[in-house]
């Protein structure tokens, strides 16, 4: 209760604030963004999903604040342990445009941000830019992750820019082509750095402050050592940040088995903080909020509880042949959030997401180190 009570005294000093200045510093994997301007159906939206939150309700007092988006099923890499390359028991498909357009036009006066990326490669899908440009004309902050290979074709960098794209994460997981391709099978370690490179150098040509680019390594055992390199490649190629993510090697509760191939030496790069048997501590409360806050739509229009649910073992609805609304505040979310509530160890989803454990919080602590450099 103390704590309750502590989140909401923190949460209405900022809501007051943003209220005054209608303006807001949002976070997504560490890296901050300035929202400014905000309507105040916006703001007060956001407090009341916040509250509900807090709150665990059934059914949210507002609409979400925020999205992930999968672009495509579709991928040109095959990596090492991603559903892609593994098999996912669902169709590959692009999403469509009029199905995300329907939905920016129902939900977007609420939205603080989209993440458009889930299991693909986003530039794959040919109406790309469109569904970028879509939002950030509406003043919702579109953040995206590529492996890089498109960056540098079909004067893709110049349609980036011009499409407001606010922020693009960039996988770079090797300073050498062998290490590199150790995990991302297929990819070219070369043509990414030239997908950079001209990425940097079209930013600074167009005078454009987006998008803020960050390259992005996973540590792995393979690339681990190589890492204080390509922190320095990063810097040379003239990139805004360059952050470490930690691994996730994929744990089940079902399994016990922390043993990968990938999971670095260095304890500092493990996602997870382990207990005197070796295994993940499980959190006694589970900080998800996904449910309340934000829901997964996958490129065929389903939507899903969160990231975790890639098969679609728990589909809500589809945007295909529903109103988002029908689905955000139907029965079987409700049922989800009052399980979540209730217990969230008797759902498969939660209870072996990351956020069940100590250090998986994808709010932030899978992202174990982030470096500007133009402050």
């Amino acid at each position: 209760m103390e704590k309750l009570i502590k989140n909401l005294l923190n949460k209405s000093v900022s809501a007051v604030k943003t209220i005054l200045t209608r303006s807001v510093i949002i976070e997504l994997d560490r890296i901050p963004y300035q929202i400014n301007n905000m309507p105040y159906k916006k703001i007060f939206n956001w407090i009341l999903v916040n509250v509900s939150e807090l709150l665990k309700t059934e059914t949210p007092w507002g609409y979400p604040t925020y999205v992930q988006i999968e672009p495509t099923t579709f991928c040109n890499l095959k990596c090492h342990m991603c559903p892609v390359t593994i098999g996912m028991n669902r169709s590959k498909e692009h999403l469509d445009f009029s199905v995300y357009k329907n939905f920016i036009d129902e939900v977007g006066d609420y939205l603080f941000a989209i993440v458009l990326w889930d299991w693909g490669e986003p530039f794959l899908n040919p109406k790309i830019f469109d569904i970028i440009s879509y939002a950030t004309q509406k003043n919702i902050k579109v953040v995206t992750s590529t492996n890089g290979h498109f960056l540098n074709i079909n004067n893709n960098a110049d349609k980036i820019i011009q499409s407001g794209l606010d922020s693009i994460v960039i996988a770079l997981d090797g300073i050498i082509q062998d290490t590199y391709e150790q995990f991302r099978t297929g990819g070219q370690l070369e043509k990414v750095i030239e997908g950079i490179s001209t990425l940097v150098e079209r930013k600074k040509a167009l005078n454009s402050k987006t998008p803020f680019i960050t390259i992005r390594t996973v540590a792995m055992r393979q690339n681990e050592s190589e890492i204080p390199e390509i922190k320095m490649k990063a810097a040379s190629l003239g990139v805004d940040a360059f952050s470490i993510k930690s691994f996730d090697y994929f744990y089940s509760s079902e399994s016990k088995n922390l043993k990968s191939d990938f999971l670095p030496e260095n304890e500092r790069l493990w996602r997870w903080i382990l207990d005197d048997k070796g295994l993940p501590l499980r959190r006694e409360k589970n900080p998800c909020n996904a449910l309340w806050v934000t829901p997964r739509i996958h490129s065929n229009g389903c939507v899903c509880p969160c990231w975790m649910d890639k098969e679609e073992n728990h589909p809500l609805g589809n945007l295909k042949n529903m109103k988002f609304r029908d689905i955000w505040l139907g029965e079987k979310y409700r049922e989800l959030r009052k399980e979540f509530r209730k217990d969230w160890t008797k759902n498969e989803l939660c209870c072996d997401c990351t956020y069940a454990y100590e250090g998986g919080s994808c709010t932030g602590e899978t992202i174990v180190e982030v470096i500007f450099f133009n402050k």
